[in-house]
């Protein structure tokens, strides 16, 4: 049900249950004559109107029907004015205590609606008001010297009932735009942090541009060096500086193999099982590596689980984990496969690439994934610019990249709660 028709919907099933109870304390305890024949008749319309209401919000739930207009909700509380009014013309109009209460239906309409309907509504209350001064039916008390002590005891408990309402519905109001301007904050954070990467992913796609013209100057130059002979004793060396400048050629490709795959990656089915949709993606991934090896291990939950959260980006997000699993290997001279195992914790999917590649500086640890490392590492251990901004895509997808060390290497992991979509 809409928030505006629930709001609607309780109210009026509490004013009805209030009703019931004033009439009953009067009638049984204060020996008033109650009308009971033709209160109970408004009633039998305002729980008929609520009737409609609870039929439209399953109408509304199931897609046969738009959500409720503004003219809607306007008929639905001048329903409830007009059953208000009858009550009152049968308990004695104006000079009954609880006329009161129509200032708070006419609060509760103007933050429901527009100004124009609330301006109808306030005629419509003022109309009803001025008609009840002349025209009601006066209540018969049981004692009729205790009608100044009933019309006080009215008053008292009208005001009690006028602070209570406002009481929840200014609390309910607040809350509901405390709870908006929380989601207003985070989507604004989310669009700042989507600027940010953006203009980190548009500055490292310039660099693997512009670097690409001196390592390409840099290899050629090395090719006439090391086919000098009179350099034939620093061929360690430059075999060394050659290795170095491979390396960096393939990071060159495999960033721009990475942003061609997210450019122009076709989107998959959306009933894809997740351990088809992993098949795929290690499918995809051994015949870029075919001297890799790469061991999975997956449940047979698997088997029905659906496609996760962006899997376009979680595809990006795992290749790129892979290819470090590799290099890493490459590095330390690993014969052992890289182990992939899939499995299901506490409510999250999680996939865990272990490799034996000598795994992270422990010092590192605590900032890997989340900023990138300081400048006096970079020699050494590389910025880690690429684990920072994949950390913070896939945060911003329900995606947790955890990193550590393992049996003498590294071990990522990728975990996201079970049921996510994209």
């Amino acid at each position: 049900m809409s928030e505006r028709l629930l709001w609607v919907f309780w109210i009026r099933n509490t004013v009805v249950g209030v009703q019931l109870l004033v009439w009953f304390v009067a009638h049984q305890f204060l020996q008033v004559v109650v009308p009971w024949g033709a209160l109970l008749w408004v009633v039998a319309c305002q729980l008929l109107l609520n009737a409609v209401l609870w039929v439209a919000n399953r109408q509304v739930r199931a897609g046969r029907r738009p959500q409720p207009s503004a003219n809607e909700l306007f008929m639905h509380i001048a329903g409830d004015v007009t059953a208000f009014s009858l009550c009152l013309y049968f308990t004695g109009g104006a000079t009954n205590p609880f006329v009161a209460l129509y200032l708070p239906l006419l609060a509760v309409a103007a933050t429901l609606l527009p100004l124009g309907h609330v301006l109808a509504l306030g005629l419509l209350n003022v109309l009803a008001y001025s008609l009840l001064m002349q025209n009601y039916i006066p209540l018969i008390l049981g004692n009729p010297a205790d009608g100044v002590m009933f019309h006080l005891f009215g008053m008292w408990m009208n005001h009690i009932l006028v602070v209570s309402l406002l009481i929840g519905f200014v609390w309910r109001l607040s809350h509901a735009l405390q709870n908006r301007e929380s989601a207003l904050i985070a989507a604004q954070g989310s669009l700042s942090q989507a600027q940010r990467l953006s203009a980190l992913g548009g500055q490292a796609a310039s660099i693997a541009h512009r670097l690409g013209t001196p390592t390409g100057t840099l290899t050629l130059l090395l090719d006439e060096l090391q086919s000098d002979p009179a350099l034939a004793a620093h061929r360690p060396q430059l075999e060394v500086m050659g290795a170095q400048l491979e390396a960096i050629q393939r990071t060159l490709n495999t960033l721009r193999t990475q942003v061609d795959q997210a450019a122009s990656r076709p989107p998959e089915p959306a009933d894809l099982s997740l351990k088809h949709w992993l098949d795929l993606q290690l499918d995809e991934w051994r015949t870029l590596h075919p001297g890799q090896e790469v061991l999975a291990q997956t449940p047979p939950e698997a088997e029905g689980a659906l496609v996760p959260v962006d899997h376009a980006t979680l595809a990006v997000a795992l290749a790129t984990v892979l290819d470090n699993a590799a290099q890493a290997h490459q590095r330390a001279g690993a014969q052992a496969s890289i182990r992939l195992v899939l499995g299901l914790r506490q409510g999250r999917w999680v996939i865990e690439v272990l490799d034996q590649g000598g795994g992270f500086p422990e010092a590192l640890l605590p900032t890997l994934g989340h900023k990138p490392v300081p400048i006096e590492q970079f020699q050494v251990h590389g910025q880690g610019l690429g684990l920072y901004l994949m950390g913070q895509v896939l945060r911003a997808r329900q995606v947790e990249l955890e990193l550590g060390n393992h049996n003498g290497g590294a071990r990522v992991a990728l975990h996201w709660p079970q049921g996510a979509r994209a």
